[in-house]
């Protein structure tokens, strides 16, 4: 019956091992069998294959005994060991899988770039318009990354925390790509971005920004240039209907203050039912924005790329 599923495998295939000849056809159609079979559906689609880690339980030790290629054992392995610190490394799975998207989308041209565009009151205004990532501190401004890691720094002092926004931009996307209903891009951005813990809020192109403008405002002039049409302005983020329109793909992730706090905090007794002060003993970071650009990026790769093998 695994067999039956041979085009939800051939995606999975793409995403996960890049060269469908790394693994025997057999051993992949019954690795996705059993991610089935727990699951109780089959995938629908890229997004859903980050679940596996939290359903393959002891049926792992099953497809050890069942694939004979090596690298399939060892990437089952990792697995098993990325589902047993689940709940310390949970977005292990989407950065595993969106890495993987990101060099599937370069080589279509295809780039994703982030930065922290701001913790606490502290702003980046300078233009996202390169990747940050070889950044130590990943900001457009270096000036404005060393006030936010002060930021950071007093609330840490204080036994408290403190939040941010991440702002991501795709560049070199096609015109056409997603849907203007329920496969619309902001849609589909947006179900695994709102997957990653913290996160709280999605803006795309200038978001709320728009409601305090009239139309002629906010709507972007449409030009030729080199014989390619584009707008003048980016009001939109790239998406007209739910459908890219070939100017950069852009949107600001919200993401809320660390709740696990060293600070006192008003909090009740499960037990009796009564008021108690809480406080959060261990190490636990003051700030996870910067952790979680590379989540944003992983998010919107894997969106892009599920998008793109719909359209193809």
């Amino acid at each position: 019956a695994c067999y039956r599923f041979c085009d939800k495998c051939r995606i999975i295939a793409d995403i996960i091992f890049k060269d469908r000849r790394i693994v025997s056809q057999k051993s992949l159609y019954l690795i996705v069998y059993f991610f089935i079979t727990d699951i109780g559906k089959a995938f629908d689609n890229i997004a859903e294959i980050l679940t596996f880690c939290q359903t393959l339980q002891n049926r792992l030790w099953i497809i050890f005994d069942i694939a004979g290629n090596c690298l399939v054992k060892l990437f089952l392995k990792f697995c098993l060991f990325l589902r047993a610190f689940a709940v310390q490394i949970k977005d292990a799975p989407l950065c595993i899988a969106g890495g993987i998207c990101l060099q599937l989308l370069k080589k279509q041209g295809i780039e994703v770039i982030s930065r922290v565009a701001s913790i606490g009151t502290v702003e980046d205004p300078a233009p996202l318009i390169v990747s940050t990532a070889d950044k130590p501190f990943p900001v457009v401004n270096d000036a404005v990354g060393a006030a936010m890691r002060a930021e950071i720094a007093a609330a840490k002092a204080e036994d408290d925390s403190v939040g941010g926004i991440v702002e991501c931009a795709v560049l070199g996307l096609p015109v056409g790509l997603g849907g203007p209903l329920f496969d619309g891009m902001e849609g589909r951005i947006s179900s695994i971005v709102f997957g990653i813990p913290a996160v709280k809020g999605i803006e795309f192109g200038i978001g709320f920004g728009a409601a305090r403008l009239r139309g002629s405002e906010n709507n972007d002039p449409f030009v030729v240039e080199n014989g390619t049409v584009r707008t003048t302005t980016n009001h939109c983020g790239g998406i007209l209907g739910g459908i890219t329109n070939g100017m950069p793909l852009t949107f600001r992730a919200a993401f809320k203050p660390t709740p696990s706090i060293a600070k006192e905090q008003q909090s009740v007794n499960l037990n009796t039912l009564t008021p108690e002060i809480l406080r959060v003993r261990g190490r636990h970071d003051p700030c996870i924005v910067p952790r979680a650009v590379p989540c944003i990026e992983a998010a919107v790769a894997i969106a892009v790329y599920d998008a793109l093998l719909g359209q193809s």
